[in-house]
Formats: structure tokens, sequence, C-alpha cells
């Protein structure tokens, strides 16, 4: 299967091809690489960073930090290179050649994927994107390994919609300082950890550094995700027939609905009230956010899920027939991707004024019928309360009228210190500004619904939490494992004062700020 991909690791070779080894390993492997190429139409690729691929740097720098008398991320090398290896016809890769090649190449990666600059190039010709990623591989050589591995029509045009440019462009011009053959063993390297971890548990025990109840855990969950990478058409399938019923819509339209009236009375004095869509504010918008997880007639869900066979105890047996169960079904599969940006994704705006709450939405841990609502507003309310505030910030600062931007800028001394032109904003600081406003949205949502009543419900071993609370506390524990988590949560707590009062925050702490922001 290795060869088939192109991946000769550990060894260096002239014959390696990182396009081929990409675009082959798209219709069964897509997760186990740095990068992702995923056909959504025909003619058209949409390349991502693998999230699988943060796992793997993380799990470098675990093995790395842990390594005190013995070298746990050698020792692993080792491993995997008996395991995987061959007698090397070439150059074979040592445990020290790695770590140099590693130190040239994973920082650059991993400030790409750390870096709130997620931005996209949408539907762009061959010839734009090796023009403005500066690719080392040619527009031509681009559309014949293309071409190739996905069968495209004759005479389709293609095009490519890269997200994460940043990281795109990082990838590919390492593939031009350190060589193709180098690169190409860095990325067979990532591919075979991959398989370190359907093939061996003494591979899975040294991959999580010796712990034998953390390896378990963390495997179960490895191996979780990756079953949702295959069967998550017809897990959403089993879960829309047995799981969304009409009381729980009615759930999360109530959520929804509170979340959309403190939108409106909070948002109603602001300027950038303005900004947002009239038909955002309106109950057809809630109507719309659930038609994808409306419960589906019989028929329909059979045929979304009546070719994928049951999963049995061969991991690589199970893929195969997944990737085939996938090809058969004749219903429509193409769901909006549930990751964006490395993160969990749980909602989509198909165009502007209208949003979609995906499936993964209302499964666990993010939502739950019988949570408390204070939780329920800080996941599903607060994914909402994401939608709206982004509404506001929809386009480039430069797009907005200048009573707009003057009055950012008269607001913009508590966010950042002092005043800043809308024009200079990155997208670190809209992003700072829109959850600031998104959190007090959903602070005001928990006001409007506890009026009058008590909590009936208390969270065991906390029972002497409030409310507000918990919400903060969810709001934030949902960023968790988000690439960008920490900073999705501490900086915008840091600019409301109720954060403070409720944590009981003083002047030195390292999250008193003594600022209560809003636009």
């Amino acid at each position: 299967m290795l060869v088939d991909f192109g991946v000769y690791w550990p060894q260096v070779t002239n014959a390696s091809s990182i396009l081929h080894t990409f675009l082959s390993m798209a219709a069964a492997w897509n997760w186990a690489s740095v990068l992702q190429f995923v056909v959504q139409r025909n003619g058209h690729v949409t390349v991502r960073p693998s999230p699988y691929f943060w796992s793997v740097l993380s799990a470098r720098q675990r093995m790395l930090e842990n390594t005190t008398n013995q070298n746990f991320y050698r020792q692993y090398f080792d491993s995997v290179v008996a395991a995987f290896g061959r007698a090397a016809e070439e150059h074979a890769y040592t445990y020290e050649e790695l770590i140099a090649l590693e130190d040239n190449v994973v920082p650059g990666l991993r400030a790409a994927l750390l870096s709130p600059e997620w931005s996209t190039l949408e539907n762009s010709s061959l010839d734009a994107i090796v023009s403005k990623t500066r690719n080392p591989f040619s527009a031509t050589e681009w559309e014949s390994n293309l071409r190739s591995n996905f069968n495209f029509s004759d005479g389709s045009v293609l095009s490519i919609s890269v997200e994460h440019t940043m990281f795109f462009v990082r990838f590919f011009s390492l593939v031009a300082s350190e060589g193709e053959s180098q690169m190409a063993c860095y990325v067979g390297w990532v591919v075979v950890q991959a398989l370190s971890l359907l093939a061996s548990s003494e591979m899975v025990t040294k991959y999580y550094v010796g712990d034998g109840v953390i390896a378990s855990r963390e495997h179960a969950l490895f191996c979780a995700n990756l079953a949702h990478v295959y069967m998550g058409v017809a897990f959403y399938a089993d879960h829309q027939a047995r799981e969304v019923i009409g009381s729980v819509l009615q759930d999360v339209f109530a959520v929804e609905t509170h979340v959309q009236t403190a939108f409106r009375s909070s948002m109603k004095g602001s300027p950038f009230y303005s900004a947002v869509p009239s038909s955002m504010v309106g109950k057809e918008a809630l109507v719309q956010s659930l038609k994808l997880v409306k419960s589906l007639n019989a028929d329909k869900l059979n045929n979304m899920y009546k070719d994928f066979s049951d999963m049995g105890d061969n991991v690589l047996d199970n893929v195969r027939r997944a990737v085939e169960g996938r090809q058969l079904t004749e219903a429509d599969t193409s769901l909006p991707d549930f990751v964006n940006n490395g993160s969990a994704r749980f909602s989509f705006s198909p165009h502007r004024g209208y949003f979609k709450l995906l499936p993964i939405a209302l499964e666990k841990p993010f939502y739950e019928p019988g949570a408390l609502m204070v939780v329920k507003y800080a996941t599903i309310g607060g994914e909402v309360a994401d939608v709206f505030s982004s509404a506001a910030f929809a386009g480039s600062p430069e797009a907005f009228d200048r009573k707009l931007q003057l009055a950012f800028t008269l607001k913009s001394t508590c966010f950042f210190g002092t005043q800043v032109l809308m024009r200079h904003l990155t997208l670190e600081d809209i992003e700072l500004v829109r959850r600031v406003t998104s959190l007090r949205v959903i602070l005001a949502a928990l006001m409007v619904s506890n009026q009058g009543r008590m909590r009936s419900a208390l969270l065991a071993g906390y029972e002497s939490w409030t409310d507000f609370e918990l919400l903060l506390f969810f709001w934030c524990f949902v960023q968790c494992g988000s690439v960008n988590g920490r900073r999705r949560c501490n900086g915008p707590l840091s600019m409301v004062d109720q954060f403070s009062r409720v944590f009981g925050c003083k002047k030195g702490d390292s999250m008193y700020t003594g600022r209560d922001c809003s636009i």
C-alpha cells in the first residue's frame, strides 16, 4: 500500500513524487497525511491541512519533552523502522538525519498552523495557484497529476480552493528549499506514523510515551475519530433516525430564539447592527438553520448508508469496505466538511443572511437533550452567537462605510489599548472583537431566560457554582483541542468585566484587565 502511494520511507529517493503521494491517498487515506485533497465536484479540488497532522506534531513534542533517561522519540522511530522499513536500495534515513530535517521543517509548519491568518483562495485556476503561492510545481504538472488520479472528465476546467493559504505556501516553499525527495521522505514519516497506530499495541504505547492508561484512552479517541472519517455518513443517518426527534429540534430552536433575541437587543444600539442582513435577525433564519438536521424519511436514510457494510475486526478491511460503500451510494452524501481551519465545524453559511447547523452540533459532548440549559447556551448558544457576530463583521474592514469605521475607532482603545483604524486590524484582532461580541450575546441570553426562575439542576461536584460561572466555563471548554483554543477563550474573557466579577479576579491577576469592552 505504501508503495502504491509512492511512500518509500525511510529511503530518500528521486523516485518520490509529493503530488502523487497526496493525490493517490485522497480516495481512501486522505486523513493520514500533511495535506488533504478533497474532491467535491468534477474538476474542483479543495486543499487543506490535515487535522491529523496537528496530532503528529503534538505527539512529537510530547515524546521529545519526556526524554530524560530514555529517548522516547528514538525508541518510537526505531520500532516504526522495524515495522515498515525495507532493505534500502538507496540512502535510508537515520534518526539523527530525521531530527535535522525536522529542525528545518517543523517550526515553520507549526507556526503556520498556529497562525490566526487562515485566509482562503477560492476557486482559483491552476495558473493562479502557482503564481499566487510561488509553487515549485508548474500548472501543467498539477493538471497532469489531478487528471490522472481523480479521473476528471475530458474537457473539464480544473480549479482549486486552498484553505489556509499560509500553510499551503509554507509547505511548498519547503519542497523548494529542502528538495522534493527530502520532503517526500518527511511526508512518508507522517504517513507511517498513522499506520503505526493501526498496526501494533507496542508502537501505540511508545507513541503515547510509555503510559499504558493514557495510550489506551488516547488511542480509543483516535479510533473513534477514524471511524467517523470513513463511516460519518452512516453515523449521520443513524443519528438522524434515532436522536434528532421533534423535542430535540424544539429545544435547539428555543435556545436559538433566546440568543437571537439577545443579539437584537444588545446590538440595536450599535452602529454595527446595520451591517447584519435583516434576514439573519428574523425567525426564518432559525427555521433555515435546522433544515440540515431535521429527520429525513426512512427510505432516504436507508439509501444513504445501505451499501456501508458492518465493521469487523480488521481495520484495513473496514477502510476498504467503507470507501467502496461510499462509492456505491447513489444518494447525495456530500455534506459540508466537519472540519474547518483545523477545528471542529458546527455550522456553515451557504449564503449571506442564513446559516445551517451541521449534524455534529447535535451530538455529545457538544449537545445533549438532558443537559443544563446554561450548558446549552454555552455550546449551541455560543455557536449561534458566533454566527450572528460574524455577520456583523463580514467582509474586509475597508468595505465598511465611514460611519462604521469612525464608530469602531472610538471603541478600539478598550480592546487594544490605543485607537486603531479598522483597515489596520489583523484577522486575529477582528476575531477578538467578534468573540467578545458573541460572549456578550450569550450572557444577555442567559439573563433573559433566567428571569424569575431558579435552576432546577446542578452540576455534580460544583453545586456552589452560579449559572454565570458554568456558562463561562463551558463556553471555554468547547474550545479545548482547537488549534487556537486558548486565544479564543482567554482573550474575550479578559475584555468582559463579568468574568472578573464572577471569578473574583483582582488587579495583578493574569486574566484581569479592568476592561469592559463592546462595540
